[in-house]
């Protein structure tokens, strides 16, 4: 136990996070996105210089000010990062993002110290960055990847739109005004891209909507120009098919969106 308390103090003691403030200024009449930078590293905790340790790269965004918007945008981001790194569903989750990172390097030594023998690693690298800065929502796009052992680890695109003025976390209902239509359009171009005739199964040519049924991928992205949908592994189709992405020009596509 007393080193455990040590390792956490030493982690504490020695993740820097770096705050590269950065200010974007929009010719609207809206105020500046400004926000910070928090880069962790895993070089940069002590406890790794004479052992193996876990590769740890993030980078997130803490947006600043003391309005609705920054507030309610930092505690959706955080709620989302907690989640992305809670590992071990047996342990209570961590209360910060900070924690999360801290909590998943633990886990690692954890699990090294009960096997000794086992050569594995674990990995962490996520990114964050602001998608979409104009207009009536902000999109905050996260590339993720986590190794934790196995034939491979699991990675994707996350994006959170959020509202403009009050920072919520819009929802396709909120972003999409007619959302079977714009399900029709996009499986439309979906059949045509991997060549599904429009009476064939969806799933014909392999790939996993459940009961056969078309969906919009969990994360779409509506930007000014552009609206992307990607779906990541296992959510149509299989790991090795990667992700699988679409992207729209808003014109053509705007008639069923709110934003």
């Amino acid at each position: 136990m007393k080193k455990y308390f040590l390792f956490f103090g030493l982690i504490l003691l020695f993740v820097n996070c770096k705050n590269d403030k950065k200010e974007t200024q929009k010719e609207t009449t809206h105020t500046a996105v400004e926000f910070q930078e928090i880069s962790v590293d895993s070089t940069e905790i002590i406890d790794c210089t004479d052992q193996s340790c876990p590769e740890i790269e993030v980078d997130y965004l803490v947006f600043e000010g003391e309005d609705d918007f920054a507030q309610t945008v930092n505690a959706e981001n955080e709620k989302y990062l907690i989640n992305l790194l809670h590992i071990n569903e047996d342990k209570p989750k961590s209360n910060t993002a900070k924690k999360a990172i801290e909590g998943f390097v633990a886990e690692y030594f954890e699990v090294k110290e009960s096997f000794p023998e086992s050569n594995f690693s674990y990995e962490l690298k996520v990114n964050q960055a602001v998608e979409n800065e104009k207009g009536k929502n902000i999109v905050l796009k996260t590339d993720f990847y986590i190794f934790t052992g196995g034939a491979h680890g699991y990675g994707g695109t996350h994006f959170m739109n959020f509202d403009r003025e009050t920072g919520k976390l819009l929802t396709h209902e909120d972003l999409i005004a007619d959302i079977p239509a714009f399900t029709d359009f996009v499986e439309e171009a979906f059949r045509r891209q991997y060549e599904i005739p429009a009476e064939a199964d969806i799933n014909s040519k392999g790939f996993l909507f459940e009961d056969g049924k078309f969906v919009l991928p969990e994360n779409i992205a509506v930007k000014e120009n552009d609206v992307i949908l990607i779906y990541n592994p296992y959510e149509a189709a299989s790991y090795s098919e990667g992700p699988l992405r679409f992207l729209f020009p808003k014109k053509s596509v705007e008639k069923w969106f709110n934003y």
